[in-house]
C-alpha cells in the first residue's frame, strides 16, 4: 500500500507540475532527424532520380504567445530559422546509376502559428501548428562516379505543418517533442550539361527542442 501511496504522489506531481506563462515573448531551439522523399525529375532528355539518406535540422525560434484564445487553450506565433543538410545516397541519370557523395542543404525562416491545447493547471501541452518560410535549397555536388551531375541552388518559398506535444519543467521553460512535414515549391536548378531541371523536396523530420519565456 505504501508503495501504491508514493506512485499517486509522483503521478499527481506529474500531471500537475508547473505551468509555463500563458502570454509573453519567448525563445528556444531545435534539433531533429530528417527523412527526404525520393526524388525523380527530368532535365531536357535527361531523367534523373534522387535517393536521399538521412539528415540532421538545427533551428532557433523566437516568438509571442498570445494567451488564451477560445476554450481549448492559446495561441502563439513564432520566426524559425532552420539550417538543414541531408545525403544524397544516390543519384541515377538515363539509366546510369551511382553512389553519390553530395548533400542536399537548406536554410529557411518560416513564420509559424500554434495552437496548445492546455488543460488548466496541466504541464503537458499537446499542440498543433502550420508555417510558411522562404529560404534557399542548395544540391552540391551530386556526382555519379565522380562525374558531377547536379550542383547548384535556389530560393523558393516553402510550407510545413507540425503536431507535437510539449511539457513545462518549470514556469519559464518547456521541453517539447514533433513532427513536422516541410513541402518546397519546385525549383529550377541547372545541370552540368547546361539543362533545367525542375526539382522537388519534401520530407519529415522528428525534433526534440526547447523554449523558455523572458
Amino acid at each position: 500500500m505504501r508503495r501504491l501511496g508514493f506512485g499517486a504522489v509522483a503521478l499527481s506531481m506529474l500531471l500537475a507540475g508547473p505551468v509555463m506563462a500563458e502570454q509573453g515573448f519567448y525563445g528556444g531551439g531545435l534539433l531533429g532527424g530528417v527523412w527526404h522523399s525520393d526524388e525523380d525529375f527530368t532535365a531536357g532528355a535527361e531523367t534523373f532520380s534522387l535517393s536521399y539518406g538521412g539528415g540532421a535540422d538545427l533551428s532557433l525560434m523566437a516568438g509571442y504567445s498570445f494567451g488564451q484564445v477560445g476554450s481549448l487553450g492559446e495561441l502563439r506565433t513564432e520566426l524559425q530559422f532552420s539550417g538543414r543538410a541531408s545525403d544524397v545516397d544516390r543519384v541515377k541519370v538515363s539509366g546510369m546509376s551511382g553512389k553519390s557523395d553530395g548533400t542536399l542543404e537548406e536554410s529557411a525562416t518560416f513564420l509559424n502559428v500554434f495552437y496548445d491545447f492546455r488543460g488548466e493547471g496541466r504541464p503537458w501541452v499537446p499542440y498543433v501548428g502550420a508555417g510558411l518560410g522562404y529560404g534557399t535549397q542548395r544540391f552540391d555536388n551530386l556526382s555519379i562516379g565522380g562525374e558531377t551531375v547536379l550542383d547548384g541552388s535556389e530560393e523558393a518559398w516553402a510550407g510545413q505543418l507540425i503536431a507535437g506535444v510539449g511539457y513545462d519543467i518549470t514556469e519559464s521553460a518547456r521541453v517539447f517533442a514533433d513532427y513536422r512535414f516541410r513541402k518546397w515549391e519546385d525549383v529550377d536548378i541547372r545541370t552540368e550539361t547546361g539543362s533545367k531541371a525542375e526539382v522537388s523536396n519534401a520530407s519529415s523530420s522528428i525534433n526534440l527542442g526547447f523554449m523558455f519565456t523572458f
